[in-house]
């Protein structure tokens, strides 16, 4: 219901559920307690998403540039 690629999305709707939770019947606590279950593998997954792109804008800022300046030092001494 509340399905979302980041944290960033999903956490007005686990905000929500959690307010809910404290005025509600017991059949919707489960659908509540399902949400707060997600929230672990979904901050996992965000968590994960910007570890790559972390690395993947460290390797074109340092990597490229001192590699392809290596590579023309010896192609030019």
């Amino acid at each position: 219901m509340f399905r979302a690629s980041s944290a960033g999305n999903y956490f007005p709707g686990f905000y929500f559920f959690a307010l809910l939770a404290f005025q509600t019947k017991s059949k919707n606590r489960l659908l509540i307690a399902k949400h707060i279950w997600l929230l672990p593998k979904v901050l996992y997954r965000s968590i994960l998403t910007w570890f790559v792109v972390a690395i993947l804008v460290l390797h074109v800022l340092i990597v490229l540039p001192v590699h392809h300046i290596t590579i023309w030092h010896h192609i030019y001494i």
